[in-house]
């Protein structure tokens, strides 16, 4: 296999700040989570159905776990971003077109990595929302879909950025 070339990609200015509101939830996440904890009811929902209802109940230690998750994920896709090189890419590298496709394949993981940040804290504070009987859901029947829309628009723009570059 062809030693691929090692490009440092420098992050944008609207990346760094990507990046620092991903660390940023994931603090608000820990916050409302130690905040709450001991307000909660013993068990509380960890699953919901598609009208945004809870359908599933856990312990409350489980609430722990997701800014732990969210956290070791947003870790490993910062860390991620710095190594390009190791990728996975549609087309063969050539000189001419390595650094446009790393520095796009980087601004795909660094969109990832905010758009978890915050789906998690999005769950979070549903869940905390939900258990605290404040109402069904923080968003009910709009948290899966944008949910969704966080997951997939980097996605999609990832790959409609590609097709543009080739033609």
């Amino acid at each position: 296999m062809k030693q691929r070339p090692i490009i440092h990609i420098p992050l944008t200015n609207a990346q760094k700040v990507q990046k620092a509101l991903s660390f940023f939830w994931i603090i608000i996440s820990f916050g409302l989570v130690f905040w709450y904890y001991n307000q909660l009811p013993e068990r509380i929902p960890s699953h919901y159905n598609l009208s945004g209802e809870p359908d599933g109940y856990s312990g409350k230690a489980i609430l722990i776990l997701l800014p732990i998750i969210s956290s070791v994920l947003v870790i490993l896709m910062t860390t991620l971003a710095k190594y390009p090189h190791t990728f996975n890419y549609h087309v063969p590298l050539t000189p001419e077109n390595t650094q446009q496709l790393y520095t796009k394949a980087v601004k795909l993981v660094s969109d990832l990595t905010y758009s978890i940040s915050f789906i998690f804290l999005l769950i979070i504070s549903s869940i905390l929302y939900t258990a605290m009987n404040v109402g069904n859901t923080l968003l009910g029947k709009a948290l899966i879909p944008l949910i969704l829309i966080l997951i997939f628009y980097p996605i999609i723009k990832y790959f409609l950025s590609l097709k543009a570059s080739e033609s």
